[in-house]
């Protein structure tokens, strides 16, 4: 606890440092709106340096008490709302982007720029595995505290061709993937068709073998009728017509003809 309570001590002490005039101003040396390279090289020395003292539980412990307790200092006096919000940004980007470069051992290579109404400052921190760049990023028209900050992992060249390679890696496969998944959509569409005729067929040799069902009966041609029915009334009339004809015919009594069968043509 008594760790705890003297780290915050430090943080305010560097925030009361960040609000005031950073120095005497000197006319001469006012080279920012009033702030010396000096001044603004101070600020971020400082900052890194309680920073790099603390071990990452320290730093974690402080963000989630200034993250549930914020507030309570903010009414006590000892932050501002814009003061706690650039304190917390400053550890957790801290916490983000120096995890994987092992223990800090110090800093280099301040250097200031500005552009317009913002001026940004950058110092390289360096640790036993890697560096980082350390920016601050300032109003110029109110240069009492910063408004942003960046920490950014400093890669060697052999990092960023690695990471290049990887991400290019990655969306290759990912194309090829996508490819590979419209292929097999456009081939399942000619599966389809496929299984529901097999579907169909599977059906028709159920209903086939399903038991009770009556077996067709075969087609019976109609044969048509060889003769003709004949009417017994008509052959008398029939053969009495021919006999007379061939009586006519012959000169001769019709008592000795005899009709043995009649024939229609």
């Amino acid at each position: 606890m008594k760790k705890k309570s003297t780290f915050l001590l430090s943080l305010i002490l560097v925030l009361a440092f960040l609000l005031c005039a950073c120095g005497s101003e000197d006319p001469t040396a006012a080279d920012y709106n009033g702030y010396t390279y000096d001044d603004l090289y101070d600020t971020s020395a400082s900052m890194i340096e309680g920073l790099g003292a603390s071990t990452q539980e320290e730093i974690e412990e402080v963000v989630e008490e200034l993250s549930e307790n914020g507030s309570a200092y903010v009414y006590s006096g000892y932050f501002t709302e814009e003061g706690l919000e650039l304190i917390i940004d400053v550890y957790e980007a801290w916490l983000e982007n120096t995890e994987g470069l092992g223990a800090y051992t110090g800093y280099e290579d301040f250097s200031i720029t500005k552009a317009g109404s913002t001026l940004t400052t950058d110092m390289t921190v360096l640790f036993s595995e890697g560096s980082a760049t350390f920016e601050l990023v300032y109003d110029y028209n109110d240069m009492s505290t910063p408004t942003g900050i960046t920490i950014n992992e400093n890669q060697t060249l052999g990092q960023k061709l690695s990471k290049a390679g990887m991400n290019t890696l990655i969306s290759i496969s990912i194309v090829f993937a996508v490819l590979i998944l419209i292929s097999l959509i456009i081939y399942a569409f000619n599966i389809f068709p496929y299984l529901e005729k097999r579907k169909q067929l599977k059906q028709e040799a159920k209903r086939a073998d399903a038991p009770g069902q009556p077996a067709a009966a075969p087609e019976v041609q109609q044969m048509p009728e060889a003769v003709a029915e004949v009417q017994p009334e008509d052959d008398l009339e029939l053969i009495a017509v021919i006999t007379a004809a061939i009586a006519a015919d012959t000169e001769k009594p019709a008592e000795g003809f005899v009709v043995r069968s009649v024939r229609r043509r």
